[in-house]
């Protein structure tokens, strides 16, 4: 009796469910401002079950079902998965560092790190956290979240930026133009 080889394949897993929680909870503010109920917005193709897992980030829409449903919304499809502006946002923390203003801007990077949807973003936002904690005098805490960054950094092989001098001393944690 022959013996027949196995064909085996690797398969690479992404975690996808921040995005998929970000693109359902898209879903579901279009949804409510459209006034359907899910059992509406599913009618004629999906289920009002599959509806309330896309919205909970459970289940991964394919293009076909974005499409219907942004079409029965009236929306463009990329409402759901179209980039949030994150950037401005930056910007704005940015600035309010620059100004001098580190409360505000520790609460604009915090509202950053809890968008943030890929490591690149999560590092940016660790960061500038950890420069306006210095600021704050909290170094202790700016430590970890630094450290954090480093290594988010490294782990995408971009050079974790240096600090000029401490915080003490006025100094910038974050050279000028680093954030490009």
């Amino acid at each position: 009796m022959a013996r027949t080889a196995r064909k085996t394949r690797n398969v690479t897993v992404v975690d996808n469910r921040p995005l998929a929680r970000k693109i359902g909870s898209r879903i579901r503010q279009a949804r409510l401002r459209a006034g359907l109920t899910q059992a509406e917005l599913a009618k004629g193709r999906y289920t009002a079950a599959y509806i309330s897992a896309l919205e909970l980030g459970h289940a991964k829409p394919s293009m076909a079902a974005l499409a219907f449903i942004a079409e029965r919304m009236g929306v463009p499809v990329r409402e759901f998965v179209g980039d949030d502006d994150l950037g401005s946002k930056r910007l704005d923390a940015d600035l309010l560092l620059a100004s001098e203003d580190y409360q505000g801007a520790l609460e604009r990077y915090e509202s950053l790190l809890e968008h943030a949807t890929d490591r690149r973003r999560r590092a940016e936002a660790l960061r500038g956290m950890a420069e306006a904690l210095c600021r704050l005098d909290r170094g202790g805490e700016a430590i970890r979240l630094a450290s954090e960054a480093g290594e988010l950094f490294q782990a995408m092989h971009r050079p974790a930026p240096t600090g000029r001098s401490t915080a003490r001393d006025g100094g910038s944690l974050v050279p000028a133009g680093s954030w490009r």
